[in-house]
């Protein structure tokens, strides 16, 4: 039942935010979005929702100059609560190479931590909100991506290439210590291999390999999640 009444907020509250977003060029916008249904959150190669099954939903702005606005929602998170993600950027093409830039901010409302009298509180969005910057570029299929932390050394680079009804995917973290620097017991790759049935169900199965395996959640042995798609029409 939790999955569900935080999925209900998480939502609730994403579509508000891009409705207001969306308003002043309304007459520009092309709108997009749809809901999925996951066996579990899968994200850089970790299992973070603990093998629950997770529900999130998108709804996206593009103008036709390139700039985006979204906001994305799903019913499972870090440290058990909702995640909540909002970004913007801009998207286009510089000769044969398509370009996307954006800073994407990502809210768990529900986090909590224990205060310094030994009390439980929830953290709120102004304490456990991470962001990133995201470059993406894509030549001839294969696209290249590079994410960094705003406020730590933390990095995180891909590369992905759809083959048929196959997608293949290869990332590697540059992770961080306790103080936000950078720090090679951290850093680990994963390798995911994703097929889709139809184009709305697909299987992916991934797996981590490096020094971080082992701690935070990190799993070495191979995850597979199954997930169900439903674009808005």
């Amino acid at each position: 039942m939790k999955a569900v009444r935080n999925n209900k907020h998480a939502l609730s509250a994403a579509g508000i935010a891009t409705a207001i977003l969306m308003c002043p060029l309304a007459s520009q916008a092309e709108v997009s979005g749809g809901m999925s249904v996951a066996s579990m959150y899968l994200w850089r190669g970790q299992d973070v929702s603990n093998s629950a099954p997770a529900v999130s939903g998108n709804l996206d702005y593009s103008h036709e100059s390139g700039l985006f606005v979204g906001t994305w929602a799903s019913s499972e998170g870090a440290s058990g609560s909702y995640e909540w993600d909002v970004y913007a950027g801009w998207g286009g093409k510089a000769g044969p190479v398509d370009l996307k830039i954006g800073i994407y901010e990502y809210m768990y409302p529900e986090t909590t931590s224990v205060d310094g009298s030994g009390n439980t509180v929830r953290d709120g969005l102004a304490d456990s909100d991470v962001s990133e910057i995201g470059i993406n570029a894509t030549y001839m299929n294969l696209g290249v991506a590079l994410y960094l932390n705003t406020e730590n050394d933390y990095k995180y680079i891909s590369l992905d290439y759809p083959l048929d009804k196959f997608k293949l995917h290869a990332g590697y973290t540059l992770g961080v210590d306790g103080n936000g620097d950078a720090d090679s017991n951290a850093d680990y790759a994963d390798l995911n291999v994703n097929y889709s049935f139809n184009e709305n169900a697909s299987v992916t199965l991934s797996m981590a390999t490096g020094n971080a395996v082992g701690d935070d959640g990190i799993e070495g042995d191979p995850l597979v999640v199954f997930s169900y798609t439903v674009p808005m029409k």
